[in-house]
């Protein structure tokens, strides 16, 4: 819900309190129900609390947050639903070329968003602040086909359509790729480009291709260069 909701914990008598506890409307989920609350040491404990929920981005603190309703104590609050991100980046080689560069990216969750969701939310923001620096709008963007030649309805196919199996998908999710365009579009690059990608090599290039044959991507995608070229 894009709208603030609020949820009730009621502890009656001794006990320990979690997050599972929390009585939540059906449009909200507790993820992490066994999260330690407090415990409560006496039987004669009779405590009431309600939570004022709502969604937001990055870290708000409590402090500025103080001209609120008597009984309403506002909390430090953190949005983000990613742990921990760490980066390193190595040397790769393409062809005969030495001097390019692979950035690989571990993000850790905590199960709210999938990662690599998480890595596209993320670059979408960032590429929304940098076209405010470029003075760019959306109407003057080019679209995937305009680009490259590859039809949208092509190359906004899921890669999942392609029934890869479990490791040769996994290599390309890993790599950020998450449609059929592109794959094609780092085809026309040559395959050496695709095997840059860790743990992907000759095997895995064989089985991505033989897929996008038999889905016929790779005749589109032949008919758009032909098309391109003329």
């Amino acid at each position: 819900s894009e709208e603030p909701v609020r949820m009730q914990l009621r502890v009656r008598g001794e006990g320990t309190a979690t997050a599972g506890d929390i009585q939540a409307p059906p449009e909200v989920e507790v993820l992490n129900t066994d999260l330690y609350l407090f415990t409560a040491d006496s039987d004669d404990v009779d405590l009431d609390i309600e939570f004022i929920v709502e969604q937001d981005q990055g870290y708000l603190p409590a402090q500025g947050r103080e001209r609120m309703p008597i009984g309403e104590l506002p909390v430090d609050a953190t949005f983000s639903p990613i742990r921990k991100v760490a980066f390193s980046v190595d040397r790769a080689r393409v062809g005969q070329m030495t001097n390019y560069d692979r950035l690989t990216l571990e993000i850790w969750s905590d199960g709210r968003v999938a990662p690599f969701d998480a890595l596209k939310e993320a670059s979408r923001i960032l590429i929304t602040h940098l076209r405010l620096i470029a003075g760019l709008t959306l109407e003057e963007e080019e679209t995937p086909e305009e680009e490259t030649g590859i039809p949208s309805r092509i190359y906004d196919v899921p890669l999942e359509e392609l029934k890869l199996s479990v490791r040769v998908f996994n290599a390309l999710r890993r790599a950020g790729i998450a449609n059929v365009g592109e794959v094609l579009e780092m085809l026309t690059s040559g395959d050496d480009a695709l095997l840059t990608i860790r743990n992907f090599g000759q095997t895995s290039l064989a089985e991505l291709k033989g897929a996008l044959g038999e889905h016929g991507f790779l005749a589109d995608l032949e008919a758009a260069q032909q098309a391109g070229g003329d």
